[in-house]
Parts: structure tokens; C-alpha cells; sequence
């Protein structure tokens, strides 16, 4: 191991690095979104998003390799409570909330050391915590931008050199502007109208049949938290579906 590599805890002086290494993988993943350096030091403090877990997590630490004064990995790790209103699947864990490093052309070898050991950091802080399981994501402060990316094999790499392996589901996200879409066409049946009203993610476009609610759209429009960078230099948002019965 090289002896300029060493783990350290996050320090405030750290945060442009730490923004440059965020912003690198989430640019990877959906081309044109970043944070902010406030963003991203938010999002070291909480996680307002997730209104369900986030008030479970009782330690957050952020953890970095330096080397010859750079930052060249980092991890952000939670851990939450053993109490009985925290959710059983969360219930005394500890996660990796994202973990990340760079990759230099032709310092491959390097690379991985940095993220091997910050790996053995991150696990051994599990242990001290004494949690019963450990689980791995890669939720970054930008929309659009969890668990492990395809575009992320590094990561994915490092995770399971350590023995991470992956469970769950598995998700296709799908980007496209809306003046590249196409024009809809005729309505498909006979007295079929849509219906724009306010919705449980955001606007709720109904389709309306006999007076009857069918089927529905709605669009989250607030997935670009301030500090962050519209990707494609556009509006973003999110689209949630599903048939009325």
C-alpha cells in the first residue's frame, strides 16, 4: 500500500474535492446534473427526501482517502437505531449511503488500493458500531442518481471484493427531453377526457371516462433541489403511473 494513502474523517476543507468526486460519478450516470458544494454538505448532515428513514439514521460519518494532498475516495456511512419504531429491515444496520473514487489513467493498481482501503475503514467502523448486517448503496444528492449504476463497475468492483453482494431489485430509469417525444394522437376510446389536478407527488393528469377516473399520470416536478443543475438543461421530473380500479 502506498504510504501516501491514508483514511481520514471528512474535514470542511475537503468539501470542493469531495463535490468534484460527487459530481464526476452523478455526470456518469445522467449527463449534465451536479450539486453544489452546499448541496453536498447538506447532504452529509440529513436527508430530507427520505422523510421515512432518515429520522431512523442515529450516527452519519463520512469517511475520505488522501493522497499527496487529494482526495481520491470517500464514503458516506449511516447507521440507525435499535428502536422499535425503526423498520425491521433497518433496524440496528449500517449502510454505505454511497461509496466512491477516482479512476486515473494508468494508476488502475492505485486506484483500487485507495478504494480497498477505504473499504476496510468503512467495515471496521461497522464493527465498532456493532450493527448486524451491512448493505451498500449509492444514493448521491442529485435526481436520479441510487443504488448501484451500471456506469459505476468500479464500485461495483470494490463492493464485491468485499464481499457485498447484490439483492433486491433491479431498475431501468429513462431519460428523454420533452420536445424529443411524440405528439399523442387520438384519444383511444369514445368520450375519453383528461382530467389536470393536483396529485400526491405533484400534477395528476387523469384520464376520464364516464365520469370515472381510468387511469392516471403524475409528474413530480421537484426532483432539482436548490443546488443542483437541471439534467439536459431542462426541467427535470419524474413520472408515476397507474390504472384506477
Amino acid at each position: 500500500m502506498p504510504a501516501s494513502l491514508h483514511v481520514r474523517t471528512f474535514h470542511r476543507e475537503d468539501r470542493d474535492q469531495l463535490t468534484t468526486l460527487v459530481n464526476v460519478h452523478a455526470a456518469a450516470v445522467i449527463p449534465g446534473a451536479v450539486a453544489s458544494v452546499n448541496t453536498v454538505l447538506s447532504s452529509l448532515e440529513r436527508c430530507p427526501d427520505e422523510i421515512v428513514t432518515d429520522p431512523w439514521v442515529t450516527e452519519r460519518t463520512t469517511l475520505v482517502v488522501e493522497g499527496a494532498g487529494r482526495i481520491v475516495a470517500a464514503a458516506h456511512l449511516l447507521r440507525y437505531g435499535s428502536d422499535p419504531d425503526v423498520g425491521e429491515d433497518y433496524r440496528d444496520t449500517g449502510h454505505l449511503g454511497w461509496f466512491l473514487h477516482h479512476i486515473d489513467a494508468g494508476e488502475q493498481s492505485m486506484a483500487e488500493q485507495a478504494a480497498d482501503l477505504l473499504m476496510a475503514a468503512c467495515l471496521a467502523r461497522f464493527n465498532r458500531w456493532g450493527v448486524r448486517s451491512r448493505h451498500a448503496d449509492g444514493l448521491l444528492p442529485v435526481p436520479g442518481v441510487y443504488g448501484l449504476p451500471d456506469q459505476w463497475p468500479h464500485v461495483r468492483a470494490a463492493m464485491e471484493r468485499a464481499g457485498f453482494v447484490h439483492s433486491g431489485q433491479t431498475e431501468v430509469l429513462l431519460l428523454a427531453r420533452v420536445a424529443d417525444l411524440p405528439a399523442p394522437g387520438p384519444a383511444p376510446l369514445a368520450g375519453l377526457s383528461v382530467r389536470r389536478t393536483l396529485g400526491a407527488w405533484g400534477t395528476r393528469l387523469g384520464a376520464v371516462l364516464d365520469a370515472q377516473e381510468i387511469a392516471f399520470i403524475e409528474l413530480d416536478t421537484t426532483l432539482d433541489p436548490p443546488g443542483t443543475t437541471r439534467p439536459l438543461h431542462g426541467h427535470g421530473g419524474c413520472l408515476r403511473s397507474g390504472i384506477a380500479g
